[in-house]
Order: C-alpha cells, then structure tokens, then sequence
C-alpha cells in the first residue's frame, strides 16, 4: 500500500505547490489593475487567480523559449514570481484557508481523497499513440534548445506550436525529469475538481441564477471523471487541458449571464478581460479552441454593450482585451513563423518568405492528412475529403459519451424550452446564451477536424450548461418549498452521474518501475546522415521518435540541411527533392514549376523504354504554386483492346473531378491535352475507354482493373 501511496502523494503536493505558484502569478498580475481585482471577491478571486497565472506562464514561456531552453531555470523563475504573489497577499490568503478549513473541513477532506486517486491515475504510463510520435520530441526540444527555426523541416508536427509543450518541459526538472506527463494535465484536471466539489457542497445557497452557477459545477463532477479515468491524465496530449479551459470558461460564462444586470462596471469589466485572456491562452495551446474561445467572448461582450457602458469603460475592456492579444497571440504567431514560416501552421495563412519555410505542399499534406485521418484512417486524404462517404462510419466509431452529452443537451433544451412561463423570464432566457459558443464550435469542430478528443469540452458544456438551465427553470416553476427544490436538484446530479457512469476502469494503477511511476519505454533508433552531412535518428521501427536523441524524424529527408539565422542553427529542406506528401512522396520533375505524382492506377515504368502502363483508371497528382494551364504531352505505345493490343483506343481525362474531354487515342501518336489546374494539388484522373474507336454509344473494351489499360512513353507536364 505504501508503494503505491508514495508516488501519488508525491503528485499531489507537487500539484497542491503548482496551484500556489500559479495562484500567487495570477494574485501578482491583479495587481497591475487593481481596480479589475477588486471587483470579485476574494475567494473566487484566487480560483480564477489560478487560470490567469497559468495563462501569464505561458506568455512568459513563450517570450523565454526565444532566447533560452525551457529548463529548471524557467521553472524557478515563475516559482519565485508566485511565492512573490502569495507573499504579497499573505493576510488574505491565510484568512482564506482558515475560514475554509474550519466551515468545510469535510468538503476539503472528500476533495484531498479524490485528488489522491486522481494522483495514482497520473502515475500511469502513455498510452496515448501521438505523445511518441512527436509531442515527447517537442517537450525535449524546448527543454534542449532556444527555440530552433525550420524545426517542422525535420518533422512536419514539431511546428504545431502548442505553448503547452513549454509547459510541460518547464515541469519536466528535477526530481520530474522524465515524468512531466505525470504532472502537467493532472494538474488543471485536480483544480476543476476541486472546485466542482465545492460548488456541490454550496449548491442550495443563492438565489436561481447563482444556484444554477453552482449546479453547472455540481454536475460537471462527472465529466470531469469520464474524462480523467481510463488512462486519460498521464499523457501529454493537450486534449484534456482544452476540455478543461473550455468547461471553466463556460461556468464561469454562465455565472456572467446570472449576474449581468447585477454587476457594477468594474467586475463586467473584469470578466470581458479574463475571458480574453483566457480565450488567448486556449488558442496558444490548441488553435482549434478559437472558435469557442471568441464565442465566449463574444457573447460576454454584447451583454456588457446591452448594458450601454460608458465610453472610457468600453476603452479599458478593449485595450486590456488587446492586451491578451499582445501578451499571448501574437509571440504565438511569431514562434510558429520561427518553427515552419507559417504564423499558423498548418495553415498557409501569412506565409513568410524565410529561408527555412517548409514547403507549401508539405504544409498543405500535413493539413489535409488532419482532417482525414480522424474521418477515415489510412486512406488517402484527397479520397476522404472528396465527398461525405466517411460520416457512417466516422459516427459510428465515435466514443459512447459523445452520443450521451448529445442527447442530454436535446432533452434538456426541449425540456427547458417547453417548461411554463413565469416571472423573472429575463435573467433564465439570458442564461441560455451560455449555449450558443460550444454550438458554435461544434459546427466548426465538424468541418475542420472532428477528432472527438478536441471536441469534449464543447460536447460537455453544452450537455452540462442546457442541464443546468433547464434545470432551474423547471424547478423553479413548482410550487415546492426550498427544501424540495434543493432535493430535486440534488436528483438531479445524482441522476446525471449515475447516466454517466463516469469511473471507469483502470480504477488503481499498480507502481511502475520508475520509484512508483510508470517509465517512459526506450525508443530503438538508427541515425543516418544527409546530403548536408547532418546526423538524423530515426526509430527503428514504425514512426514514432518518443525518446531518441535529437533531431528525429519520423522519415529520412537527404535533402535536409542548415541554416543560420542570428548566429543561431536551424533547418531548412533544400530544392534536390520536391515532398508532395508528408509520407514521402517525391514529385517527378516536370518542368515550368510542376511537380507531379503518379498516384494510383499505374505500374512501374519498364526498364530501359521508360514505357508506363495505366490500369483501366489511373490518377496523377499534379501541384503548382499558381492557378495555370498545363499540358500534358501523352504518346500511346500499346493498348489493350478485347484482350490483345491494338492501336486506336479513346481516354478520359478529368481534373479534379470535372471532365476536360474524351480523347481519340492513337498508337506513337502525340495528343496534346490542355489541364486547367488550381492552386496546389491538382488530381488529374485518366479512364481508359478501351477498344478500337467507332462512332456509336458504346464503345467496346474491358474495364477490368486487373488487366493492362494503355501504356505511354514518358508523359511529359508543361
């Protein structure tokens, strides 16, 4: 029992000083605007002191990792700056922890219970696919080095450029030197917690908009779990830290919507401002949390401008709102230029003209490699995105509790919808904003990448938040006394939670081999070495680089080579080979800026003729940095007709699935076919007609894929 108490104990009171550091960081950067401070009372000041100091940190790392490795360093300057914060603030923070052990004790005795299994959960190894394959490599090169141009040369996801790897190598010194893992998501994962327990303890105080804060919270305990147990903490996969950012800005949206015709300029004020600040930090973190982030805001805001604030308060929210901005977008942006020559990588948007910009096509793969691989897994992407085909079977394969938060949030709306009318309409029809950003980012979340894991937040705000609405209004419209209210709201949560059936298994995690932790596995590599004479690590088998020494890639590039830029080494991909997939595909020199693929539907051209055969339907890749009309120069040597060869057959060409025309096809004849291309990837798709051409509907000749189609002598792009 004492080996598996010692590590998570441990995990916990580093968790317990992390809160206090980040608490004291938040504490510290209230005191830039005192007024904003002010505004909310203590004790919600230092829960929400705690998101503001995660989000400075990650400001500060940003700035930090431009000039130094993100080490103990880093990690003892934002623990001074914390402890500095408490300090300043002592009286208040002690008066605070004496007011809640003596009125909560048990509250807080029910909370250190669970954060200790939340604890021995986070002693568990990965068991997360793309933490070895790129994200350890990330947390080791913030660790390792100052931040490092053209890194997305070398692997195309080591410029994903999430802050939350920063985090994590700031975590990782140490007696947690190699086990950051265990400690960075567990961390916001146990402050959630703890406060959703709190708020169940004061769920029957206050009056409707209040209550259904704090109901909002009571329910959210099981989410929490679902999303905690079954070997989803230890991981650094920045999944769980977006759910939590976005559950957290979604309560405390809701507690704004209660109280906006109550509040004094300076606390609207304040909460337009974190939620800024918050939305800035979840988009640093994961950029597909921009959607629900600005929805938040943006919902925040028109209810501040329904109130018609003064014009200098309206400045004050907009120029501490850019401030966010500045603080955590922008050096964002800057970094991602630094890492790949793109602002938003793997987005062309902004594209920089440096020597290290990974290549265009690369950026637009890695991209459309995303989308598809969440709809369809390893199959082309171009086949996935080309029609909806996918949604069955992507829908069928999504995890039970997403169809569970779907239908809570539809029966609850209804419910909410169809309940009676009564007095004080316009405070609960207000709290049904609180829906509108998650709905928003759910439709965004489909049409971009729609990888359950990067949608659960919004999924369980919005089945959270309907829930907690409906809820008040329906029991605020009996005629039962406080008392019944409060046990029908209880039920509730109850119910909710016994939906759920958030604990699942593992239940405990047995120690590991690491002083109770679970050990990050060896990674078996090979180097091999490039064109330029750089040393590359590649593992030994499959894709994953986990903990091989740097630089590792995934696949071995020749064409990779330095850079330096202020005195600094980077990497840059030299014009020898041009990648048109982050697979490997090399393009086949074609001249006039194209490239070319042969993708599907062709046999390897014959030795010493260069002959290239096509199947009954064949597909080229073809890509241009500039919408243009190309050539393409095809000279049939062979066709196969009724099953012998002949020499007249007819050919089909579409690009990018809209017929350019069917063309007579004529032994060692040259045909000319004009291909208007768009920008970027082109799909060319050549069907052979078969048979000897004559003049009526049918044209004889076998489709049959497994037999020759037409064999060309080199095809020649212009």
């Amino acid at each position: 029992m004492l080996e598996l108490l010692k590590p998570a104990l441990f995990v916990l009171l580093s968790w317990a000083g992390l809160f206090a550091v980040f608490s004291g960081v938040g504490l510290l950067g209230l005191r830039c605007a005192p007024r904003l401070g002010r505004a909310v009372p203590f004790p919600r000041r230092v829960f929400l002191a705690f998101w503001i100091g995660w989000a400075l940190t990650l400001a500060f790392l940003q700035i930090w990792h431009i000039f130094f490795a993100v080490n103990w360093l880093a990690l003892t300057v934002v623990w001074l700056l914390g402890l500095a914060g408490v300090g300043l603030h002592y009286r208040d923070v002690w008066a605070l922890i004496r007011a809640e052990w003596r009125g909560r004790r048990r509250v807080w005795l029910a909370t250190a219970i669970i954060g200790l299994w939340f604890a021995n959960l986070a002693t568990a190894g990965t068991a997360n696919y793309d933490d070895a394959l790129y994200r350890i490599q990330s947390m080791l090169w913030a660790k390792s080095y100052p931040i490092v141009p053209g890194l997305g040369n070398v692997h195309g996801r080591l410029a994903f450029n999430s802050t939350y790897y920063l985090y994590a190598a700031m975590l990782d010194a140490g007696e947690w030197t190699g086990r950051a893992l265990h400690l960075a998501s567990g961390l916001l994962a146990a402050v959630l917690m703890a406060y959703a327990v709190r708020r169940l303890a004061a769920l029957f105080a206050g009056h409707d908009g209040e209550r259904a804060y704090r109901l909002y919270h009571a329910l959210l305990l099981a989410p929490v779990l679902v999303e905690v147990s079954g070997g989803n903490i230890a991981t650094l996969s920045p999944s769980l830290p977006v759910f939590v950012l976005a559950v957290v800005m979604l309560g405390q949206l809701l507690g704004f919507l209660a109280r906006a015709g109550e509040m004094e300029p300076a606390e609207g004020q304040f909460w337009l401002v974190w939620f800024a600040l918050m939305a800035c930090a979840g988009v640093v973190v994961e950029r597909s949390f921009a959607v629900l982030g600005i929805g938040i805001f943006a919902v925040a805001l028109g209810v501040e401008l329904a109130r018609r604030p003064a014009p200098r308060e309206m400045v004050a929210i907009l120029g501490w709102s850019c401030a966010a901005v500045l603080l955590l977008v922008v050096p964002w942006m800057a970094r991602g230029v630094i890492l790949s020559g793109y602002p938003v990588y793997p987005n062309t948007f902004g594209a920089v003209n440096v020597p290290w910009r990974v290549p265009r096509a690369l950026v637009i793969s890695e991209a459309k490699w995303l989308q598809s691989w969440v709809r369809t897994p390893q199959v082309f992407w171009a086949d996935v995105l080309a029609d909806m085909a996918w949604v069955r079977k992507w829908a069928d394969s999504l995890p039970a509790d997403v169809p569970r938060a779907i239908g809570v949030a539809l029966v609850a709306g209804l419910a909410g919808l169809l309940a009676p009318k009564s007095g004080g309409q316009a405070t609960r029809k207000r709290l049904w904003l609180v829906l509108l950003p998650p709905i928003a980012a759910l439709v965004a979340w489909f049409l971009t990448v729609p990888s359950p894991r990067l949608g659960m937040g919004a999924f369980w705000g919005l089945a959270v938040g309907a829930l907690a609405v409906a809820a008040m209004r329906l029991v605020g419209e009996t005629d039962a006394g406080e008392g019944r209210q409060s046990g029908l709201l209880l039920a509730i949560v109850l119910a909710f939670f016994l939906f759920l059936s958030p604990i699942r298994a593992p239940y405990l995690v047995a120690p590991g081999s690491d002083a109770g932790f679970s050990a990050l596995p060896k990674t078996a590599y090979q180097s091999r070495v490039t064109n330029a004479g750089f040393v590359v690590y590649l593992p030994r088998e499959g894709d994953r680089c986990g903990t091989a020494p740097l630089p590792c890639a995934h696949m071995f590039r020749p064409n990779l080579g330095s850079v330096v830029v202020a005195g600094r080494y980077g990497f840059m991909l030299d014009d020898s080979i041009r990648y048109l997939d982050i697979n490997g595909a090399i393009a086949m020199p074609s001249g006039s800026g194209l490239s070319m693929l042969y993708q599907s539907g062709w046999y390897n051209p014959e030795p010493g003729t260069g002959v290239r055969w096509m199947q009954a339907t064949a597909r080229m890749l073809i890509y241009t940095e500039d919408a243009r009309t190309a050539h393409i120069l095809l000279t049939p040597v062979k066709m196969h007709v009724r099953g012998t060869f002949g020499d007249f057959g007819r050919l089909r060409v579409l690009v990018n699935g809209r017929e350019i025309g069917t063309f007579d096809m004529r032994k060692d004849v040259l045909t000319d076919v004009a291909l208007p291309l768009a920008r970027d990837f082109n799909f060319v798709t050549f069907q052979y007609l078969g048979g000897s051409f004559v003049p009526k509907d049918s044209v004889p000749g076998s489709l049959d894929e497994r037999t020759l189609g037409i064999g060309f002598y080199p095809i020649e792009v212009r």
